[in-house]
């Protein structure tokens, strides 16, 4: 168990953690997790410094449908 806490990026203690199961037991839940927090992360940054699509996607290093798409599940 104790490797379970230092591998983990999600929360240090298993009773705070923000996922139903553990990253380990249910790794879909976790990419989805990690995949919304990276949208949110990009649309944060799109937001403040009023980005174009085609600035968003150099500053991020994707396409720019990568971030038609971010917004387009975000909306």
């Amino acid at each position: 168990m104790a490797d379970h806490f230092a591998d983990c990026d999600v929360s240090d203690n298993c009773f705070q953690c923000p996922l139903t199961m553990c990253k380990y037991d249910n790794p879909a839940e976790y990419r989805r997790w990690k995949a919304k927090k990276f949208d949110t992360k990009v649309l944060q940054v799109i937001n403040r410094d009023d980005l174009t699509i085609n600035d968003a996607a150099k500053i991020f290093k994707l396409t720019p449908r990568t971030i038609y798409r971010i917004k387009g599940r975000n909306l």
